[in-house]
This record gives C-alpha cells, structure tokens and sequence, in this order.
C-alpha cells in the first residue's frame, strides 16, 4: 500500500471516530438535559447537589467528546485531501 493510500484510509478511520465522538457527545447531552428536550419544563437541581454535580460531570464529558470529534474529523479530512493530492 502506498503512501496516499494510507493518508486516505487514516483519514477515513478518523473521520468515522470524530462521528462516534459526534454521538457520544449527543448522548451526554441528552443525559444532561433530561425531560428539558421533550419540551417539559423542569427545575434545576439544588447547586451541590449529587444530582448537580453529575450533570456537571456528564456536561463537561459531553463538551470535551464534542471538542476533540470536531479536531479528530479535521485532522481526518486533512489527511484524506493530503492523500488525494499525492495519489497523482
């Protein structure tokens, strides 16, 4: 296999991580957000709570899968237009 060929396949395999990294951010989030997204209003937990604190964590887990799926399917789209353009 050459060179380009292997930029495509890394690219493709990043890009299908940065999609799973897409869902389990989706995920969290809905767990942060509870009955709030089926259009139901609900009252925030007390601050400090248990509860509070495991939507902080679920929230923080949720923004850093976001952050690092939308890096990981940069450096994919990269590494495929860099072995498109040396497959020539």
């Amino acid at each position: 296999m050459n060179k380009s060929k292997r930029l495509i396949l890394t690219g493709s395999i990043l890009l299908f991580i940065g999609l799973l990294l897409a869902f389990f951010s989706n995920y969290y989030n809905l767990q942060v957000m509870g009955k709030t997204s089926l259009g139901v209003g609900i009252f925030a937990p007390p601050e400090n709570s248990a509860e509070w604190n495991r939507k902080e964590t679920l929230r923080k887990i949720s923004d850093i899968s976001f952050y690092f799926g939308i890096f990981i399917t940069a450096v994919g789209i990269a590494l495929q237009t860099a072995g498109s353009l040396t497959s020539k």
